[in-house]
Formats: structure tokens, sequence, C-alpha cells
């Protein structure tokens, strides 16, 4: 059984801009079933905002078997809402947090690192460390 990986969405801008090669590599790997990939549909609308939604469009062509995306829920929203205020971190990755632990990532691999540092039940790392 692979291992359940949530992807930030930087590591995904790191593999469609080319800037760093750990996040191919990475992708690669996923490719070749070594990870199960979970996304939220908050990654989707952050790349739609800093990305051509095309290029997002064959990125989840190509990792279709392998990416589920899941929907942001209401409850996901209580949860960030309330991990901010306990929690040194932004709303937004409360918000990939919550729906990681939610979906059962055991990984949630961002670049950000240190933003989710204040987590503590969830493997936090960087495609550099995976």
């Amino acid at each position: 059984m692979s291992t359940t990986v949530y992807v930030d969405t930087n590591v995904i801008m790191d593999f469609l801009l080319d800037r760093r090669k750990s996040a191919a590599t990475f992708f690669i790997r996923a490719r070749s079933c070594e990870f199960s990939l979970v996304l939220s549909t908050l990654t989707i609308k952050e790349l739609a905002k800093y990305h051509a939604s095309s290029e997002v469009e064959l990125f989840l062509k190509v990792l279709r078997e392998k990416a589920v995306v899941h929907d942001i829920t209401e409850e996901d929203k209580r949860r960030a809402q309330e991990a901010v205020q306990t929690h040194d971190t932004h709303y937004a990755d409360a918000l990939h947090y919550v729906v990681a632990r939610r979906v059962g990532a055991t990984i949630l691999l961002t670049q950000n690192t240190k933003d989710f540092l204040c987590f503590d039940d969830i493997l936090i790392r960087g495609s550099d460390d995976i």
C-alpha cells in the first residue's frame, strides 16, 4: 500500500514552472505508484489564480489516476478557522492541513514547511525531503 500524500499548491507550481527538480522527481515517483496523491479544490483554485488553467488541467489529466481532488466542506472551513486562532499559521495553510487530516494523508508536502510546524500530528515535508 502506498503512502498518501496531500500536495500543497507550491509543490505543483514548482513542477509546472520547473523551479525545483525534486518536485518533478516526486511526481514521477507518484506516477509509478510509490505515493497516492490527494489535493483539494483549494489547491485547484490557488493554481488557477497563479498559473494558466490549461496547464493545470493538463497536469491533472496526466495524474488523474493518482490524484484525488477533495472538496472543501463547511466543517473544514470551521476547523481551519479554529486552527488559525490556536496555531501560528495562515487560514489557507490551516485549510490545507485540515483537509489533509480529514482525508487520511500521512504526509503534507509543501515548500513552506515553516508555516506548518505548528501541526505535529502529520508529517510535514518539502519535496527535497521525500
